[in-house]
């Protein structure tokens, strides 16, 4: 594949940054800083097609550097030019990206997998297309991991692997902070008598292989009741920490870099019918909490049907507003893995009809199944559910919308943003509303009828 040299540098503030005009709109996208040698290289470049291999050799007869310097310069302006095109839709060749993809995370989930036929080795460009599809899938150090069951003559090629790696650190350093956060929060909310319970990330984190791998982001926390989650927020608000207040004394600040978030639930449903039990079945839950240690840091997350629930309802939330990514179906992967001889299966079957989401759930297990290599023999309950379109799907979205360039940007203003989630989610609906179909309808209800109804004084 040839790359068009449509690249741009800009000065600011002295500074050069390496821009490119988006072919729809003319949008210029900063991209990142640029040495004076790149900026040189693009003037070489303007308009014109050139191979990978032809920046370096531009580089090393230009400025007399070494070629693994060069290297490195010519894989910077690759990765952005890719990054850009995958954003507008083209990933190129599309199917062994995406093949690559599962492959690695086959390997990483269960240090193993079965070599696909006829996807490696991969192009330079189709390994920059796997490395930058992991970022927006929320996998830069899952992938990585995967790389471990790859033979060696098709690794991507050593500048990529450096430039990959360095990725992985920063997931790794992030990580660090973040179970240092849980480990100083436990002793802070402690203080006030709260015990806390860690839903999703770090917790699931564990269950992994390379658990510092795994990209982390907020920290969720639950204090067992609605209530207590008020209390939980007033106490940090009296410690001087700034708190924002949401809805259903949902609540977050920062601690130590780190954004948390105090959740009065465990599972987020519109479902009208299913709200009260759920609430049971959430305070039950924070007194049967699974333990789980990461190096020095134990915790508590919620018992093993809970967890399941809560992803898969959660996994259905995004899928049907802005989208969802490889992460959160590799969590659930090895959530039922791990937790498999600790799930009571028929109380999670039971619990998964009562909410609504049984046939959901089986559609999920079935890609996970498919797509992921998850034994079927650690599922609940079996599942013949046809998860295709679920999957194409998650390829177009991306982690949290980030690849899904259907709908363009949410629009400023409360009805016009209100507005562009029930453009986006009403298109869902008519494809996966079948899955859980008194979820969908709660959710439909609330965004067109809700908000016209006044409240009783």
């Amino acid at each position: 594949m040839r790359l068009k040299g449509n690249f741009e540098i800009q000065e600011q503030g002295g500074k050069l940054f390496l821009v490119k005009r988006k072919e729809d709109t003319g949008k210029l996208v900063k991209l990142g800083m640029a040495s004076e040698s790149l900026a040189w290289l693009l003037g070489q470049l303007k308009g014109k097609e050139f191979e990978v291999q032809e920046i370096s050799s531009l580089l090393q007869r230009q400025y007399e550097v070494k070629a693994e310097q060069a290297d490195a310069e010519a894989l910077l302006l690759t990765v952005n030019w890719r990054r850009i095109r995958m954003l507008e839709g083209n990933l190129g060749s599309a199917e062994k990206v995406k093949q690559a993809m599962l492959f690695l995370l086959k390997g990483a989930l269960w240090g193993k997998a079965t070599l696909p036929k006829d996807i490696f080795p991969l192009t330079v460009q189709e390994w920059i297309s796997v490395y930058i599809m992991a970022g927006m899938q929320a996998v830069i150090g899952t992938a990585f991991d995967g790389l471990s069951i790859l033979p060696k003559e098709f690794l991507p090629p050593p500048v990529l692997l450096a430039y990959w790696r360095k990725g992985v650190a920063q997931t790794e350093r992030t990580n660090v902070l973040a179970d240092a956060a849980i480990y100083n929060l436990q002793k802070f909310f402690a203080e006030g008598d709260l015990p806390i319970m860690v839903l999703k990330g770090q917790g699931i984190g564990s269950f992994y292989r390379r658990p510092f791998f795994r990209q982390c982001g907020d920290i969720d926390l639950y204090f067992g009741s609605m209530e207590a989650a008020e209390r939980a927020a007033d106490y940090a608000e009296s410690k001087g920490m700034k708190v924002s207040r949401g809805m259903d004394s949902d609540s977050n600040f920062g601690f130590q870099g780190i954004f948390i978030e105090i959740h009065s639930r465990i599972v987020e449903q519109h479902n009208f019918f299913t709200r009260k039990y759920l609430r049971k079945l959430e305070a039950e839950a924070f007194t049967k909490g699974h333990t789980v240690t990461r190096d020095k840091v134990s915790f508590q997350i919620p018992p093993a049907e809970m967890n399941h629930l809560l992803q898969s309802t959660h996994i259905l939330k995004h899928l049907l507003n802005e989208g969802i990514g490889l992460r959160q179906l590799c969590d659930a992967a090895i959530s039922l893995h791990t937790l498999k001889d600790q799930t009571d299966a028929k109380e999670l079957v039971r619990i998964l009809k009562k909410c609504d989401v049984y046939r959901w759930s089986k559609l999920l297990y079935a890609l996970l199944v498919k797509y992921l290599d998850l034994p079927a023999e650690d599922l609940p309950v079996q599942t013949t559910e046809n998860p295709d379109a679920l999957m194409e799907e998650i390829w177009t979205t991306g982690n949290f919308g980030v690849m899904d360039e259907r709908w363009g940007t949410r629009p400023e203003g409360e009805w016009k943003g209100r507005m562009h989630t029930a453009r986006r989610i009403f298109n869902k609906m008519w494809r996966f509303g079948k899955y859980a179909k008194l979820e969908v309808v709660s959710w439909a209800w609330q965004l067109s009828v809700a908000p016209f109804i006044k409240p009783r004084k």
